[in-house]
């Protein structure tokens, strides 16, 4: 019997909190469904670019003083916490949501994290349904949700669970 617990990935290129409205959902799903979860979201640490930031510039949201509050914590300290959380947690599952430019961020990390062989990474989001040939060629993920997670996640927590071939669930490559 595995151990029902899932930790939820977003890759925030923010230095904003946030949990994406995919994960919200999809967290209540596996909640229903009697799994533990848990929840790393990447905005407090530093990288090279401040997605909101770019969208001030660009005019599309208001310049704010949103950072002031903040003190980021430096990009090589999100390996060592995201490792900490997987090596403390233990998910069987990983379930990570982004778009195109929350990949690329993703891509700076997630190959340097020692995930056990035992656990299911999926990656889902907009980037996994425009790019699955390329994003399931990095090894790095078991599985790409390809459309709408909400249809096809509780096919895939309890095929898991119960050791099923997971290659025939529709919206998943």
């Amino acid at each position: 019997m595995i151990n029902k617990k899932v930790l939820f990935i977003f890759p925030n290129t923010a230095n904003s909190p946030a949990i994406p409205n995919a994960i919200a959902i999809l967290a209540g799903i596996a909640k229903r469904l009697s799994w533990d979860i848990d929840y790393f979201d990447t905005y407090i640490y530093e990288n090279t670019r401040d997605s909101m930031e770019d969208r001030e510039i660009s005019g599309e949201f208001k310049p704010s003083d949103r950072t002031m509050s903040i003190t980021l914590k430096p990009f090589v300290s999100l390996k060592v916490d995201l490792q900490k959380k997987i090596d403390t947690f233990k998910p069987s599952v990983i379930a990570i949501s982004c778009m195109s430019f929350e990949y690329e961020f993703l891509n700076t990390f997630l190959s340097d994290i020692r995930i056990p062989h035992s656990t299911l990474v999926l990656i889902g989001g907009i980037h996994a349904i425009l790019e699955p040939d390329k994003i399931i060629s990095t090894g790095l993920f078991d599985l790409v949700c390809i459309g709408e997670g909400e249809e096809t996640f509780a096919e895939i927590f309890t095929k898991f669970e119960n050791g099923q071939d997971l290659s025939k669930i529709g919206n998943t490559y």
